[in-house]
């Protein structure tokens, strides 16, 4: 069956949040309730409480890796993230070099960057196409540019919707990590399981750090919009280039695999 694509055919594919218009409570054939759009945190702590000092300039490309990455796995998830927290997570902190392990992006290519090199390789995160990859990317714009329908004159709504989002995430995977380490037994095991504990419980500092900066300085990101369309056009452009390279190639190849070159001199 997912061979053929009637596999495909039975699951209802999501459609993300910042693409619904209406931003309604919807009620799916399973009788169950879900939001289309994640709620904003109430108490996001105010960035003076955070840190004394100004917060770097470059913090605004991390929100953008975050971003993709939440928009990824959002997708790959198909809307079931947050139910879905310890996958989801885990997967976040497999991709984001920002939240997994607490490098700061210098640019929007970087931040975006940083993510497409986990699907290029041998030990590529997950098989996926350039495409879909390439889409993420008009998703982050679409959320940091403000051109989601909310309901709301704050520009900064979809951001923080969407990094909430993350944050109730890790909040979900921390709490489950708790239970996981208690119940756990072995000392090899349980020193995995507090040590899973000590990472989400970080990553759950992190997001709430990020979303206090969205808040404060958020109106950042906005201007991004238009460097996220350029890193976007760069990259679909190269991979058409490349794409039409290899049809010719394969073309004169008569198939993918370049043909043995004859010897001209053979041993006797």
């Amino acid at each position: 069956m997912s061979n053929d694509g009637r596999l495909g055919n039975l699951l209802e594919v999501w459609t993300p949040w910042w693409f619904n218009q209406t931003h309604n409570i919807v009620i799916d054939d399973d009788s169950k309730e879900k939001t289309a759009q994640p709620n904003i945190v109430a108490d996001i702590p105010n960035m003076s409480s955070l840190i004394k000092s100004k917060p770097s300039f470059e913090m605004k490309y991390n929100v953008v890796n975050v971003l993709y990455c939440y928009v990824f796995v959002s997708r790959l998830h198909n809307g079931d993230h947050v139910a879905m927290a310890t996958e989801s997570t885990q997967d976040i902190m497999d991709l984001s070099m920002v939240l997994g392990q607490g490098y700061s992006c210098g640019s929007v290519d970087e931040a975006i960057q940083l993510c497409l090199q986990k699907f290029i390789g041998p030990n590529n995160y997950i098989e996926t196409t350039s495409e879909f990859n390439f889409a993420m990317i008009k998703d982050v714009e679409k959320i940091i540019g403000g051109k989601v329908t909310t309901g709301t004159s704050n520009p900064l709504h979809s951001v923080l919707c969407a990094m909430s989002d993350v944050y109730y995430m890790f909040k979900a995977a921390h709490k489950d990590s708790v239970k996981v380490a208690k119940k756990v037994e072995g000392s090899k095991r349980k020193e995995k399981a507090l040590e899973q504990k000590k990472r989400l419980f970080g990553c759950v500092k992190k997001c709430e750090f990020l979303l206090s900066w969205c808040q404060t300085y958020g109106m950042a990101l906005v201007g991004l919009a238009p460097e996220l369309e350029m890193v976007y056009t760069l990259l679909v452009t190269e991979y058409e280039a490349m794409s039409q390279n290899k049809k010719s190639l394969e073309t004169q190849w008569n198939g993918q695999i370049r043909p043995r070159k004859k010897k001209l001199i053979e041993e006797l």
